[in-house]
């Protein structure tokens, strides 16, 4: 473990770095001093390489995250080369998935490592393969769908962190139900071909807002939080457009008091 550690931290390194490997060399010779913890270090090694060598299999790197490692060749900008890689990933695991029922047969251990894995296997491997793709006339591929949802978790895990700085509550449940699926959409205005096709150039982006259809824009879910007086807000605005509001339980709308005809006027 210690060595593995040495190999994540390139050199030269920091003081705070040498003082973390020592302090992580001092804890690790605990595991061989205590008894009772001694037995656990070989049961997660074992783990530790079983799923180090699924990962192989599965050619699994940090390249595919959407802040991945550069030190891994992405294929992902080449979708000729991406199916190809898909491809022989798939005959790799095939080839796998009988090595390593036999091991699991052979061990008599039902609750090891690999058994897991192979449990897993056994129920999901048909869904690891087969992503659709997108063909050219001549029969190139030029577009692969993602074989993991790393991309649209992250992304996910991004816009649940900017709607806790904007609103500053820890519980975003009801506020991701009340926000519109289009709000996801404001993030394609950092790419600039997804401008180009919407209104030409950001300086164009309010005549373009301008132009939508208002009865669509009144139809849409606000971009607020749901209270108790939300049925109220939305009978006043349609009042304010000059609508008829429909009769809602619970708000008492007051009437204007009609003149008494007994009343003499002057």
């Amino acid at each position: 473990m210690t060595q593995r550690a040495e190999r994540w931290l390139p050199l030269p390194r920091s003081h705070v770095e040498r003082r973390a490997l020592k302090q992580l060399a001092k804890v690790l010779a605990q595991f061989d001093e205590l008894p009772r913890l001694a037995w656990v270090v070989p049961k997660l090694q074992s783990g530790w390489q079983a799923f180090s060598e699924l990962r192989d299999i599965l050619r699994l790197t940090d390249a595919e995250l959407p802040r991945g490692d550069l030190r891994y060749l992405s294929t992902r900008e080449f979708p000729q080369l991406e199916m190809a890689r898909l491809c022989e990933i798939e005959k790799t695991t095939k080839a796998y998935h009988p090595q390593l029922r036999k091991r699991v047969t052979d061990s008599h251990c039902s609750s090891s490592a690999e058994a897991v894995i192979l449990k897993y296997l056994d129920r999901y491997a048909k869904q690891l393969f087969g992503h659709p793709a997108t063909y050219d006339d001549d029969g190139n591929v030029i577009s692969v769908v993602e074989r993991t949802n790393n991309v649209a978790e992250h992304f996910f895990g991004a816009d649940k962190q900017k709607l806790r700085r904007r609103l500053g509550r820890a519980n975003l449940g009801r506020d991701l139900e009340d926000q519109p699926a289009k709000a996801v959409l404001a993030s394609n205005l950092l790419h600039s071909d997804y401008v180009r096709v919407l209104c030409g150039s950001l300086e164009h982006l309010p005549a373009a807002f301008a132009e939508l259809d208002q009865e669509t824009l009144r139809e849409a879910t606000p971009l607020q939080r749901s209270n108790r007086d939300s049925g109220l807000l939305k009978r006043i605005g349609a009042l304010v457009a000059g609508e008829e509001p429909l009769p809602q339980s619970g708000i008492i709308v007051p009437q204007m008091r009609q003149p008494d005809a007994s009343v003499t006027e002057f």
